[in-house]
């Protein structure tokens, strides 16, 4: 039995949106690509959760990583320190040392990318906590830690879905040739969460910019609202790479655009991330842009006119709000 049938319901209870793109997808993409996202998953959820071992999470982390390649026999019970707040998430824990096993049966022209792109996300995650768990830093990072750290957590993700998909049909293996522009399609979801999650990473002192309150918060701000946007007029010429035919695939990668555009909107005409506020598409929205996409997937005009409209509206949210933004 696959991966994502083994764990169809831990891996819906873990995501929203990527949930749905992953579900899209048909099988021979969709498999791999869940395992490596329940892998990642799960490390995410050792750095993220509760526990009264802070000191093991670092620790626990490189085992997560060790494990991608062979066997860790003290796993388990390192993963027993930790207390994530989600159901889904706690079962993943238990159930982590079998999706392993998963990723050690398949085969290996898929093991290795996985391998490769879930010990790269685990390298972010230490590096995370690195920065801002063991020297507390508060004054945000440089423009180039950033680069780093949204490759590290969310650009390298871009490159490893070219390559599954080119996997699971020759016919995509063009892909492969467009890794930096798959790249910023990683890194402009992943700004998308840098910049909607300010007030409660600061609240856990993660500053990947600097404090709300500071003088130097309003330009890192917007600097980063800049970038995001330029990221994702490069990620939304991605959806084309794949031929109109292949309409699946097209609106797997068309819905996390589309609402991440939403979502930079949302915040922007809100006045930008405020403490005890957290923007977000609601699940009526979701499902809205999803059928758009599927009806859009067929038509290339249709979908580059609904994909600039959005970084249009987008820009121009910034701008209004560039001009109070205090």
């Amino acid at each position: 039995m696959s991966a994502e049938n083994r764990y169809s319901e831990i891996l819906k209870e873990t995501s929203r949106a990527f949930y749905l793109s992953l579900a899209i997808l048909p099988a021979g993409a969709r498999e791999p690509l869940s395992l490596a996202y329940l892998l990642a998953r799960a490390a995410d959820t050792v750095a993220d959760s509760a526990t009264d071992h802070k000191q093991d999470r670092a620790p626990t982390l490189r085992l997560m990583q060790t494990s991608l390649s062979s066997a860790v026999g003290e796993l388990p019970t390192r993963l027993s320190l930790f207390h994530p707040e989600k159901e889904g998430e706690r079962r993943l824990l238990a159930v982590y040392p079998r999706v392993v096993r998963l990723l050690d049966e398949a085969e290996e022209p898929i093991k290795r990318p996985i391998q490769d792109v879930v010990g790269t996300l685990i390298d972010g995650m230490l590096w995370d906590q690195e920065l801002f768990h063991q020297d507390g830093s508060l004054v945000g990072l440089s423009a180039e830690e950033l680069e780093k750290y949204t490759y590290l957590v969310a650009g390298c993700v871009g490159p490893f879905w070219s390559r599954v998909c080119a996997c699971s049909d020759s016919r995509l293996e063009h892909l492969t040739d467009q890794d930096e522009m798959a790249v910023e399609f990683g890194k402009a979801l992943q700004w998308v969460n840098i910049l909607r999650d300010i007030p409660q990473d600061q609240i856990e002192h993660r500053f990947y910019l600097p404090p709300l309150t500071s003088p130097e918060f309003s330009g890192a701000f917007l600097r980063g609202s800049h970038r995001a946007l330029d990221a994702f007029d490069s990620a939304c010429r991605y959806p084309f790479l794949f031929p109109r035919f292949f309409v699946r695939h097209r609106l797997a990668v068309f819905l996390p655009l589309a609402l991440g555009l939403r979502t930079l909107e949302r915040l922007f005409r809100s006045g930008g991330p405020r403490h005890g506020e957290r923007v977000k598409v609601s699940r009526r929205e979701v499902f809205g842009w999803l059928t758009v996409g599927l009806l859009a997937g067929c038509s290339n005009t249709v979908m580059k006119g609904i994909l600039a409209n959005l970084r249009k509206r987008a820009r121009t949210s910034l701008r209004n709000m560039e001009s109070n933004f205090v």
